[in-house]
């Protein structure tokens, strides 16, 4: 095959096919051509016989070697293509390998240019002789003669004695032997002599066509004898897919001699091998000749290296290949790498292979260098620069001790894994709390300076760390003991308690009163004055709902501990757990996940009475369950109507021993699964003082009666004598003796014109008659309903039990200061009348907003009922004092030089007034620019600037004067106040949401708008603003944030630019459903303003929150009520701190 066959081959495949096409045209609709059918169709006839032809040259393996290895791959994709025509015509032409068999021009009959074509048909024995008579046909003259013969199953043999010579060079090849079609498959047994003295002979050699998707092709195997040089064998170990999954139809075709060429043909594309490893794969295309294969002109390769990327990191391994170098005369490559410059100190080195893995040790600039050389020796070079990474900082922060205390100063150190090849690092603080620093070393410091609640509090922060290629962020949870219980003062005169939640602890002693809720309220006895104690001020530190709902000794140390249900915010999971009374310890006692009823509740009852409670928990997917406190085991389960009732009293009702359960409709036997009473609105009386109790109930007549359920006997104890509203029953010890009494009361209506309240005590309710006892309270002129009070509880111990009601005053007689305000007041019964014997001090539920806490720990609030307004003031160890009183629908304080200045507006909130706290004027200033301004809020910045906000304007005016120093129009409109002071020592700013407004202060009172096209685009863009010191100058960025808090920029007002993102400082906020400024927007020492202090997500405790990221630095535990207003005082490394609350209550909590 040194000798290209290819001067006829393509032509002479053409010709085939047209004749086979056309023969097969007319042998099968008897149709074209001419025609004879005289001649010999004998089956003896040995023109008719399958012979196979005669093969006189090499039998040896043809010797392939890397001078000839491309050539042979070429030329054995044109014979197989010839094959492929000879059987098949255009049946399969789309397998047709080379791009130019595939575009020929194969339709049309033969007509020969001179000399004849005759077709003789032999239609009885299925024969057809097809002579050729030196038919001149485009340059080919075609002499000699081909038949067809049928058989079985539709098989077709084709018998070929038939030359094709090239008119103008006289080069001729000659055809003779057979070939076999069967449906899609052909075997061929042909032998093709040429001119030149080279022979082609195929030897059984087969075609098998596959038309699956997963291996669509045709299958080739067999020999194929070269006279002069040996055999070749052919075979297919694999076929492509479908057109539908893959560009090409594709196969892999192996030709075996002397060695072996595995060849990737992708049909009319190109075909691919490599001979052994030391070569490069060579590539030649189907898509034109490739004469540089075959002519004898030698060009030079060109080297190439191809990478994945030019940057890697260190000691990962990167793909490097050099199989995109070429030859312009597709012979083969030899090749050679070389590493020809690396860093210092660098082990890396390179494999010798087409393709390999590159690994560089030490960062820093690698060279590599391919070498090609091709089979006649001439070679080229490629240079190639792979930048080696350094790695990642990868590390963690260590602490020299292993516990730290709130206010205790601490370092730690961040340390690194990497070595000293990844180096120089910088360090800087991603986040965490305030006054926080790191330096170029990597030292953390920080003051541990926060509030100390009594409770240990986990601090977030994180160390950002960069080399000169990489960076990462270190995260760290450092958890601040507290050490020392803090002070916790009371300083507002509340004591409102939702009557609603109250539950009665009982023990052997005494009874003790508590209220539910997010904190545990207890009514107590100080000095015969009735007071609301916070049993539990300071709750747990999670980040979730908590509810306290229950009271128990747990772990038997004579002090009672506090119960409560816990829904996660983190994962909507509910658990119950209990708080030590007496060390503050949190222990969890179950943890229920996700309930489809989020709503728990939890009774202590001693079900059993040994002595030792068990736990009640009650929820709609839970059931209800009576849980043994020591061993967590439940005891039993069972359904009540409504599995969120919660039960109202536990009595014995058939004296088995058990308590029963007393719900608002009926009585439960928990031991015996059963209700064993239902009624409406009805009680029980525990006529014994052992807790066996019995029903009182009032029947369809209006009568009361008095049910044993023991012995299911009944009987009327009060006849239907209040027939204006019926019978109101209260039950209670009123006397000292062990039973309970019944008391009635109703409306008595008298000579048919009028009602009298009335109230009767029962008395001897065991013996067949009941004696009644008219009763009175000891003012005459009052009445108090007995149903409306509100608890009824041994407040003081003694055996007998008290009536509790809370009374208001809308106005209060005689006082200097008109307020709504409440008390508690005890009643007990002496003789036939009841008689106060306790009260609490009058108090209120107004909001109280803190104005000032000064270094005598003085607080000034101002506090809001309704339109009125109060100036009130609390000293240490006293409750607040309410001084002035001013009525105004508009109002705010500030205290400058040492002295208090009310600003105030009143209807038509037009004109603001300025006055100190005697009613003294300072000045008024007309706000009214146009007839729709309308003051919505007055807002003091400092002791220079005051922001007044209306609807459609706003006004900065001058504290000293009045005078308005600058408006801005409203452009968008907000539910409630959205502006951010900041205050730095030379400039203030103030940006104004509203307005879309950044001005700088200064103070000479010049204000300047910090105002351009970039400013303003970001400003329209933004929903809610703050400052934060994002760079090293002295000057505060403003930060805004996109919609939803997802991302943010930072505008720098000194040189009117945006700051650019980075690694360090992103842009993206990870929990933007943090960032919430609604109580400060940073504490007074944080001196970069770098974390809000919020209470969007707990409203009874605050988290401090990173401005950037939205993560939350630390979290207060529960403060026990929805926080209104918070104010933190620090004195050196310790922090106070004084919350008020939408109950009316304010709390110091100081250390």
């Amino acid at each position: 095959m040194d000798n290209h066959l290819n001067l006829l081959n393509i032509k002479l495949a053409n010709l085939f096919l047209f004749v086979f096409v056309w023969l097969a045209i007319t042998f099968f609709a008897g149709c074209g051509g001419s025609s004879d059918s005289s001649g010999s169709n004998s089956e003896n006839d040995p023109l008719w016989s399958s012979v196979t032809p005669l093969y006189s040259g090499v039998t040896e393996f043809y010797e392939i070697t890397p001078d000839n290895a491309s050539k042979v791959a070429y030329e054995v994709v044109e014979l197989l293509d010839l094959l492929n025509t000879l059987a098949f015509g255009d049946q399969f032409k789309h397998f047709l390998m080379l791009t130019e068999n595939q575009s020929s021009n194969n339709s049309g009959d033969i007509i020969c240019e001179s000399g004849s074509v005759t077709i003789k048909e032999f239609v009885a024995a299925q024969r057809t002789e097809v002579i050729y008579r030196h038919c001149i046909f485009e340059g080919i003259n075609i002499d000699g003669t081909v038949r067809f013969k049928t058989g079985s199953y539709n098989s077709v043999t084709g018998l070929l004695d038939v030359s094709f010579t090239d008119v103008l060079t006289g080069d001729r090849e000659t055809y003779t032997g057979y070939f076999d079609v069967i449906q899609d498959s052909a075997t061929y047994h042909v032998l093709v002599s040429s001119s030149n003295g080279v022979n082609i002979w195929f030897d059984n050699f087969k075609l098998s066509a596959s038309l699956y998707s997963n291996e669509y092709g045709i299958f080739y195997s067999g020999d194929i004898y070269i006279s002069n040089m040996g055999r070749l064998t052919i075979s297919t170990s694999d076929l492509g897919q479908t057109l539908s999954n893959q560009e090409y139809y594709s196969s892999t075709i192996s030709i075996l001699g002397t060695d072996e060429i595995i060849m990737q043909v992708q049909v009319n594309s190109a075909i691919s091998f490599q001979l052994t490893n030391e070569f490069l794969p060579v590539i030649i295309p189907l898509t034109f000749f490739p004469a540089s294969l075959f002519d004898a002109v030698n060009n030079a390769p060109e080297a190439i290296i191809t990478i994945e990327k030019e940057t890697v990191d260190r000691s990962m391994e990167l793909k490097v290949s050099g199989t995109s170098s070429n030859d312009p005369d597709y012979d083969l490559l030899s090749f050679e790498w070389e590493v020809v410059s690396k860093p210092e100190l660098s082990q890396a080195d390179i494999q010798q292979l087409p393709e390999m893995v590159f690994i560089g040790d030490i960062p820093g600039n690698y060279y590599l260098r391919l070498t090609v050389t091709d089979t006649q020796g001439n070679s080229s070079s490629s240079d190639k620069k792979i930048t080696v990474l350094k790695n990642k900082p990868e590390g963690n922060i260590e602490f020299s001790q292993l516990e730290y205390s709130i206010g205790n100063g601490f370092i730690a150190n961040v340390f690194l894994e990497n070595d000293q090849f990844d180096e120089p690092f910088t360090y800087k603080l991603k986040y965490g709390p305030a006054n926080m620093s790191v330096d170029e070393n990597g030292v953390v410091n920080w003051d541990a300076v926060i509030p100390n609640f009594g409770k240990n509090v986990e601090v977030n922060f994180a160390v950002y760390v960069e080399n000169e290629h990489k960076s990462n962020v270190i995260n760290e949870i450092i958890t601040l003991n507290s050490n020392s219980k803090p002070n916790i003062n009371k300083r507002t005169n509340s004591q409102y308690v939702n009557w609603g939640e109250s539950f009665v602890v009982k023990t052997i002693e005494d009874e003790e009163i508590y209220f539910r809720g997010i904190k545990l309220d207890k009514l107590i006895l100080d000095n015969d004055i009735i007071k609301v104690n916070k049993a539990f001020l300071i709750g747990p530190s999670k980040d979730g709902n908590v509810y306290f709902q229950a009271v128990s000794d747990v772990n038997e140390d004579g002090i009672n501990d506090y119960w409560y249900s816990f829904i996660s915010n983190e994962d909507s999971s509910y658990s119950v757990l209990w708080v030590d009374g007496d060390t503050g310890e949190e222990n969890e006692f179950n943890n229920f996940g996700v309930l489809s009823n989020s709503n728990i509740i939890i009774q202590v009852v001693d079900y059993d009475r040994d002595g030792r409670e068990e736990l009640l928990i009650s929820n709609t997917a839970t059931q209800s369950m009576l849980i043994n406190m020591d061993t967590k085991e439940v005891i039993t389960t069972f359904d009540i109507n409504n599995n969120l009732e919660r039960a109202i009293q536990f009595c014995d009702f058939n004296n088995d021993g058990y308590l029963d359960f007393v719900y608002r409709s009926d009585v439960y036997d928990v031991k015996n699964n059963q209700t064993i009473y239902e009624g409406n609105s009805f009680n029980v009386v525990d006529l014994s003082g052992n807790r066996h109790c019995e029903v009182v109930d009032v029947n369809d007549e209006g009568e009361l009666k008095l049910i044993n359920l023991e012995f299911g006997v009944e009987k009327i104890i009060f006849d239907n004598y209040f027939t204006a509203n019926g019978t109101s029953v209260t039950v209670g010890d009123f006397d000292d003796d062990v039973s309970q009494e019944i008391m009635v009361s109703g409306y008595v209506r008298k000579n048919n014109t009028s009602t009298v309240y009335e109230m009767f005590i029962l008395n001897n309710l065991s013996d067949q008659t009941v004696s009644l006892t008219p009763i009175l309270f000891e003012d005459d002129n009052r009445i108090l309903d007995l149903s409306a009070a509100s608890i009824i509880v041994d407040l003081n111990n003694d055996g007998i039990d008290e009536l509790v009601y809370t009374e208001s005053t809308l106005d209060q007689q005689g006082a200097e200061i008109r307020i709504d305000e409440y008390k508690h007041v005890a009643y007990s019964l002496e003789g036939d009348t009841f008689q106060q014997q306790y009260s609490s001090a009058w108090y209120n539920r107004e909001l109280h907003s803190i104005v000032d806490w000064d270094d005598n720990d003085t607080l000034t609030f101002l506090i809001e009922s309704y339109s009125v307004y109060f100036v009130g003031v609390s000293e240490p160890g006293l409750e607040v004092k309410y001084d002035t009183e001013i009525r105004v629908s508009e109002i705010a304080i500030q205290k400058e030089d040492e002295n208090f200045y009310v600003y105030k507006s009143d209807h038509p909130n037009t004109s603001l007034t300025k006055q100190d706290l005697f009613g003294n004027e300072i000045w008024v200033s007309d706000l009214q620019q146009d007839s729709n301004f309308n003051i919505q809020n007055i807002a003091p910045l400092n002791d220079k600037f005051l922001l007044v906000e209306g609807y459609n304007e706003h006004h900065l005016l001058s504290t000293v004067s009045g005078e308005i120093l600058t408006t801005m129009p409203v452009t968008r409109l907000f539910s409630a106040t959205q502006f951010v002071f900041h205050s730095t020592n030379e400039f203030d700013y103030l940006a104004d949401i509203s307005t879309k407004t950044i001005l700088k202060l200064e103070n000479d009172l010049t204000i300047t708008s910090l105002s351009d096209e970039m400013f303003d685009n970001a400003l329209n863009d933004s929903w809610h603003y703050t400052f934060y010191q994002y760079d090293d100058d002295a000057q505060p960025e403003i930060i805004t944030y996109s919609t939803f808090n997802r991302s943010y920029v930072a505008l720098d007002p000194l040189e009117l630019t945006i700051e650019n993102y980075s690694a360090f400082h992103t842009g993206n906020v990870v929990n933007g459903n943090n960032i919430s400024s609604n109580l400060l927007q940073c504490f007074s020492w944080d001196k970069g303003c770098k974390n809000f202090v919020s209470n969007s997500n707990n409203r009874d405790s605050f988290e401090v929150v990173d401005k950037l990221t939205g993560n939350i630095i630390w979290q207060s535990p529960k403060l026990g009520g929805i926080i209104q207003d918070i104010q933190f005082k620090r004195i050196d490394n310790k922090v106070s701190a004084t919350a008020s609350f939408y109950d009316g209550y304010v709390y110091s909590v100081e250390n």
